[in-house]
């Protein structure tokens, strides 16, 4: 499991350590019951890091959910004044891992044809907007009762990142970080670490550059910013530079340069193996400094994916200065046919 998934999941219980409070004995169980419920599947999610899962697990994460959000809501409904518990509605109706049926489509490296099918996987967040805005205002609630409560900041923060709210969370977290005095230790990190998530959300490469430096400040062993800090910094002639989509189109009409957009998904093994195989090649390298390269990923850019009417993966576009579609290059190709479509995304 990553180390930033243990972070908030050892935030979360300390977020619900229960305070003394008439009657809390009629209530601390449920607020167990359900703080247990939600790192159940937390963990569940993180360890399958999006990979496909069985039907078996697609209800196991269901199913923790409901159990939690049953015995969370009855704390509500009737202690309306526990923090903990609609600090707990929120998270598990905003933040928990839920099945989304996903369709693939992938080439069939012996045929070449493309195929298509379905499969589960477990992602973050709600599809269903109601109980998404349910859940942050549950989030909200609980900061009312406790304004200062910093972890309860972190999980609303949160809260507005998995519900598509950047633009939102980014404000609620730059605010908290500007009064970082209130922010130590491990409350620190987590900020720190979900304003790189809502910067690369919003496409600043530049601020997520920063924050990530700052999470390797204060955890130089996280391997997973260092990887990525290394992916928007490569060394020099290291390998290709990927840029975000508007820094690609500037570079293009400030250079008069095509553009070459690879869209790709986290799930896609094709894809997994066009970066291991094509984009490392060295020739394949020394031709993309004629392009300004783009790198769109599925998930955080469907506005893009939309655009460009993309419906498979791995697929790559060679792009005019315009943005334009010049060539495309749909699934896997090896190097040498590769290196023909470059140059005929170049024109030649």
């Amino acid at each position: 499991m990553s180390r930033s998934l243990w972070v908030m999941l050892a935030l979360v219980a300390a977020s619900g350590v229960v305070r003394a409070a008439p009657g809390a004995e009629a209530w601390q169980d449920d607020v167990s019951a359900a703080q247990e419920a939600l790192k159940a599947n937390l963990a569940l999610g993180g360890s399958l890091q999006g990979q496909p899962v069985t039907g078996e697990q697609a209800a196991q994460a269901q199913r923790l959910v409901e159990q939690g959000l049953a015995r969370a809501r009855k704390v509500v409904a009737e202690y309306p004044r526990v923090g903990e518990a609609h600090c707990l509605v929120g998270l598990l109706l905003c933040a928990a891992y839920r099945p989304t049926r996903l369709k693939k489509i992938t080439t069939d490296q012996t045929t070449g044809e493309l195929v298509e099918s379905v499969a589960t996987v477990l992602r973050r967040g709600n599809q269903d907007g109601a109980q998404r805005e349910e859940g942050l205002a549950e989030l909200r609630a609980a900061l009312r009762l406790e304004p200062r409560n910093v972890g309860w900041q972190l999980d609303y923060a949160e809260g507005l990142l998995i519900c598509g709210q950047a633009e939102q969370a980014a404000g609620q977290l730059s605010a908290l970080w500007q009064r970082r005095s209130n922010l130590a230790g491990e409350h620190r990190l987590r900020a720190a670490r979900l304003l790189a998530q809502t910067s690369a959300a919003l496409n600043r490469p530049g601020e997520e550059r920063r924050w990530l430096r700052e999470i390797l400040k204060l955890d130089p062993k996280d391997r997973q910013a260092a990887k990525r800090l290394a992916e928007l910094v490569p060394p020099p002639g290291a390998g290709i530079t990927w840029l975000s989509y508007e820094e690609g189109m500037a570079v293009a009409k400030q250079e008069h340069k095509s553009v070459m957009a690879d869209f790709t998904a986290t799930w896609c093994g094709w894809c997994r193996k066009l970066d291991e195989d094509v984009f490392s090649n060295p020739e394949v390298i020394a031709l993309s400094r004629e392009f300004a390269c783009v790198r769109v990923w599925e998930d955080k850019r469907p506005d893009l994916v939309r655009r460009y009417g993309v419906r498979a993966y791995p697929a790559v576009l060679f792009l005019d200065a315009a943005g334009q579609v010049r060539h495309q290059v749909v699934g896997y190709k090896p190097v040498q046919p590769f290196l023909s479509d470059m140059k005929k995304g170049l024109g030649q």
